[in-house]
């Protein structure tokens, strides 16, 4: 495993929305009355993109090799 860390770039938010669906999934068996949709919604997405861009948040992705693991 070869893992890097670097800071989001306004262009990435589909890794971040990625990234957030698979933690619904994964979630998804322990809160029945949890939105699954919502990732790839109009509001998940605006909201993924804000987490991208806007200045007042930093998000950082961990890579192994080219494959988004986390952020």
């Amino acid at each position: 495993m070869n893992v890097t860390i670097r800071k989001a770039a306004p262009n990435d938010w589909e890794i971040l929305q990625k990234l957030n669906n698979e933690v619904f999934m994964s979630d998804a068996p322990n809160d029945p009355h949890l939105n699954l949709s919502w990732p790839f919604s109009e509001e998940g997405i605006r909201h993924h993109q804000k987490m991208v861009s806007d200045l007042a948040y930093v998000t950082f992705f961990a890579f192994d090799n080219t494959i988004a693991v986390g952020h």
